[in-house]
C-alpha cells in the first residue's frame, strides 16, 4: 500500500496517512504482534494522529495482512484501556480482514464496557476500496448534514 505520509513503521506494522489532507490513517498489521505491542501502537501512535488533527473527522483503517492475532491472555484488559479514552474525532474505524469470531468478541466486549459510542464507529470491509466507499459515504452525510445546519442558521 502506498501511503502520502509513514508516522511509525516496525517489522510487524505500518502506520501512515493515506492522503494528503491527512484525514484517512492506515494500520496495517503485517505479522504476528502482542496486545501489549497494540496498545502501544493503538494508544501512542494512532490516537495521538487522530487528537493532532482535531476537529477534522479522521477515518482509520486497520488491514489486517495475517490471521495473527495476539493469543496470550489480556484481550479484555487491552480492549478496555483501547476504549477507555474517546477520541471524539475518529469518524469510524473500519477493519479489512476482520474474521467474525473477532467481529462478535468486538461486539460483546463493547457492549460489555457499554461503550456504545464505539459500535458505532466500527464497520468492516473486505479490502480498502470499500474501506474508501465507506469513508466517501461519512464525508458525503457529514457534509450534506453541514450544509443543511448552515440552512436552518
Amino acid at each position: 500500500m502506498n501511503l502520502a505520509h509513514i508516522v511509525s513503521e516496525a517489522h510487524n506494522y505500518r502506520l501512515g496517512w493515506y492522503d494528503l489532507d491527512q484525514t484517512i490513517l492506515v494500520l496495517e498489521i503485517l505479522g504476528a504482534w502482542t496486545w501489549q505491542e497494540a496498545l502501544e501502537v493503538i494508544l501512542e501512535k494512532v490516537r495521538v494522529c487522530a487528537l493532532e488533527r482535531a476537529p477534522t473527522p479522521i477515518y482509520i483503517v486497520h488491514i489486517y495482512h495475517t490471521r495473527h492475532f495476539p493469543q496470550e491472555r489480556g484481550a479484555i484488559q487491552a480492549l478496555r484501556r483501547m476504549t477507555a479514552f474517546d477520541v471524539p474525532n475518529e469518524a469510524l474505524i473500519i477493519l479489512i480482514r476482520q474474521s467474525s469470531a473477532l467481529a462478535t468478541f468486538l461486539d460483546i466486549a463493547l457492549r460489555a464496557f457499554h461503550t456504545f459510542h464505539y459500535l458505532g464507529k466500527i464497520r468492516s470491509a473486505q479490502n480498502f476500496e470499500q474501506a474508501l466507499a465507506l469513508i466517501q459515504a461519512d464525508k458525503n452525510a457529514r457534509l450534506q448534514h453541514e450544509q443543511s445546519v448552515d440552512k436552518k442558521s
